[in-house]
């Protein structure tokens, strides 16, 4: 069945965005010819197997990028916003958006906090499931675990060409001899990078024309029986 799906992806420094649309304006033809002498109610039916569909998507989506990704302190379903299909549209929307993710939330080797000797060589971390844990370093920096004040768990690297603009705590801390260069967090693809990538989206897409034709049938039968029920 012919759907018009359109994926619209924006990368940034910061994240991005992904707006997937689910239009099925060429398909009211179709459906007015299912419901018969009820084709008055295309417009709202078709609304309705559109908005399924979308709902659908959302959670086959989500569970693609579960199976792909290593996460474990958010739930994809909840990052991906649906703008419902309207009658006089006739086309929903799918869109995440939002900053690059915290390392961390993803997997980290070892996961535990060490400081001084106690601290590991190195760290290890990786983002896709099928992939190898790898080293997370940068030529001579390190990278290490810190919990800031909030109690958000992070990989962190030093960066020597940035200092703290107040570093009397860490010198209170830790002397006069510690190290005031600033710290960076390790962060990798946003949300809607991974939502948007060939391993999540291009396993999901060539399923969305099979799901409309699923939900156009079963609210056209719906239609038809709240229709029966109500000329008794």
């Amino acid at each position: 069945m012919s759907i018009g799906v359109q994926k619209r992806q924006y990368k940034g420094q910061e994240g991005g965005v992904i707006d997937i649309q689910i239009n099925a304006k060429e398909q009211i033809a179709v459906l007015e010819k299912m419901l018969g002498d009820l084709k008055g109610k295309a417009p709202g039916t078709m609304r309705n197997a559109i908005n399924a569909t979308a709902r659908k998507m959302r959670t086959r989506l989500s569970q693609q990028a579960k199976k792909t990704y290593v996460t474990k302190e958010y739930d994809y379903k909840n990052e991906i916003e649906i703008r419902k299909a309207s009658v006089s549209t006739l086309t929903a929307k799918l869109h995440a958006s939002g900053e690059r993710t915290a390392l961390s939330k993803h997997k980290v080797s070892p996961e535990r906090l060490a400081h001084g000797k106690g601290r590991p060589k190195q760290y290890k971390a990786k983002v896709l499931k099928q992939s190898k844990l790898e080293v997370m370093r940068d030529g001579d920096l390190k990278s290490f675990l810190v919990r800031f004040k909030s109690g958000h768990l992070a990989l962190v690297q030093r960066h020597p060409s940035e200092e703290y603009e107040d570093p009397s705590e860490r010198i209170k801390k830790y002397g006069m001899g510690a190290d005031i260069s600033r710290i960076v967090e390790k962060r990798t693809l946003s949300v809607a990078e991974m939502i948007g990538s060939p391993k999540v989206y291009g396993v999901v897409e060539p399923e969305m024309g099979g799901l409309l034709h699923e939900e156009m049938e079963r609210f056209v039968a719906s239609t038809i029986r709240r229709e029966a029920a109500r000329r008794k």
